[in-house]
């Protein structure tokens, strides 16, 4: 009668006694995985930061390009108006430099 209760505790102890070594080896690793976890988050941080600046790269170099273009067209547009005063006042310029230079 007893019997079965005696079974029945050396397998519940069995078990537990393997479940207790399960987690001491378990613990006796935990350095080893928190060093392999530390590693792969510190890759992943590191591929992120990567993604980040090649992603800021990219739009603050479209923007500079953005930038020169508008630039240049302010330029020769500028460029195109000065020419154009120029062409118009030539002449004038001319006749009053001369005046003033034979004053």
């Amino acid at each position: 009668m007893h019997t079965p209760i005696i079974q029945e505790t050396i397998k519940l102890d069995r078990i537990a006694r393997e479940k207790v070594m399960e987690l001491q080896e378990e613990k006796a690793h935990i350095d080893d995985i928190i060093k392999a976890d530390e590693a792969k988050l510190k890759a992943d941080i590191k591929e992120e930061i990567k993604a980040a600046i090649l992603a800021n790269k990219e739009k603050y170099e479209k923007e500079i390009q953005e930038r020169e273009e508008k630039e240049i067209i302010a330029y020769e547009n500028s460029l195109t108006d000065m020419k154009t005063q120029f062409d118009k006042n030539k002449k004038q310029w001319i006749e009053d430099i001369f005046s003033f230079c034979t004053k």
